[in-house]
């Protein structure tokens, strides 16, 4: 198992699944969400500043993508301090992606 600590959630990696888990205020609005490795097709990155957060929203099969912001179900935010395990984060998910989305 290994977590990725966000701001308002955690995003755990544990055997074949992705477990959105939501911290402090963000969980009056939203619950853990688990998503099967296998339904990741991408991701969408925007590198933390000094003076804005960053965000990783995971594009899954079947679900429209929402704005990236703390109650998306698919979205994570970071701040800078905290930004490098997402910059590795999400070239793992790139790598999972493309194998996904390869034809059998």
């Amino acid at each position: 198992m290994v977590e990725y600590r966000g701001y308002g959630k955690t995003l755990v990696i544990e055997g074949d699944s992705v477990i959105m888990k939501p911290t402090g205020a963000t969980r009056l609005f939203i619950k853990n969400h688990r998503i099967p490795i296998e339904e990741i097709e991408g991701a969408r990155f925007t590198e933390a500043t000094r003076l804005i957060n960053g965000h990783l929203q995971l594009i899954v099969a079947g679900v429209e993508p929402g704005k990236p912001q703390a109650t998306d179900l698919h979205t994570v935010l970071f701040t800078y301090g905290h930004a490098e395990p997402f910059v590795e984060l999400y070239q793992w998910l790139k790598a999972v992606a493309y194998s996904n989305n390869r034809p059998s």
